[in-house]
């Protein structure tokens, strides 16, 4: 009886730590990543026998670079052994690029960028003269944002929602990043209808407005963790090491 009463006692303690993330911190994810066969034909290419290094001290940068300006066809699935793989730059993916490990614990991607920049830049082109600013509190889970003039875009565009997000984010490198980039499904005179619901609210005091985007598309990053020893913020302390996986399922 004892026994039961200490284990009792140990559960209700574990329970009292647990979290519970607010509505606001809450998305559907199942909407995320490609949901079709889009990559069904590409080509599968080791990175072990295209020279890269996986033991956390020699850069990979040029290796990767090189494999990418190669790759020609549908598109390419870069296989990562299990190792450490150390980058000094930024990875820019391009359309139709897959990068996948053996797993988070197998597969690491250690990032030492000198404090600066992201990590990975999957990044397509913005038609800068093609925007509009939202004129109503669009609101987390609404499937459509009020604009003051969508003349400029049309169903199936891409678009970026941007605001003043400088309070939100510690490196400057980062600013007008905390938004989302969704697609218009239509257009009701000055409402904009989403394919998805938005994830985040958009206060017209941050000064949100979209502007039209032609994205990369059908890339991945699977399998593998990310980890980044750089310090991102001058507002941190040195040795930063900030950790990200993404698994396998």
């Amino acid at each position: 009886m004892k026994w039961t009463y200490t284990l009792l006692f140990l559960l209700l303690q574990l329970s009292a730590f647990s979290q519970t993330l607010v509505p606001s911190r809450i998305a559907d994810w199942t909407l995320a990543g490609l949901r079709d066969s889009t990559t069904i034909d590409f080509i599968e290419i080791d990175m072990l026998a295209q020279g890269a290094i996986g033991d956390g001290v020699a850069p990979n940068d040029s290796i990767l670079a090189n494999v990418l300006l190669s790759i020609s066809g549908p598109g390419a699935i870069l296989n990562y052994q299990t190792g450490n793989y150390l980058f000094n730059n930024t990875i820019n993916i391009p359309s139709n690029v897959i990068i996948k490990g053996q797993g988070a614990h197998n597969t690491v991607f250690t990032m030492n960028l000198g404090g600066t920049s992201h990590s990975f830049r999957i990044q397509g082109s913005s038609i800068s003269s093609d925007t509009s600013s939202l004129i109503e509190f669009a609101a987390k889970d609404s499937s459509s944002i009020i604009v003051s003039d969508p003349g400029s875009f049309s169903t199936g565009n891409w678009v970026q929602i941007v605001q003043q997000d400088s309070d939100l984010v510690t490196s400057s490198w980062a600013k007008n990043t905390v938004g989302q980039i969704i697609k218009i499904k239509n257009i009701f005179n000055n409402e904009i209808v989403l394919e998805s619901p938005l994830r985040m609210n958009f206060d017209t005091t941050r000064s949100p407005y979209i502007v039209k985007i032609i994205p990369v598309e059908n890339v991945g990053i699977e399998c593998l963790k990310i980890k980044r020893i750089d310090d991102t913020s001058p507002e941190q302390s040195s040795n930063i090491d900030f950790t990200y996986a993404v698994n396998c399922w």
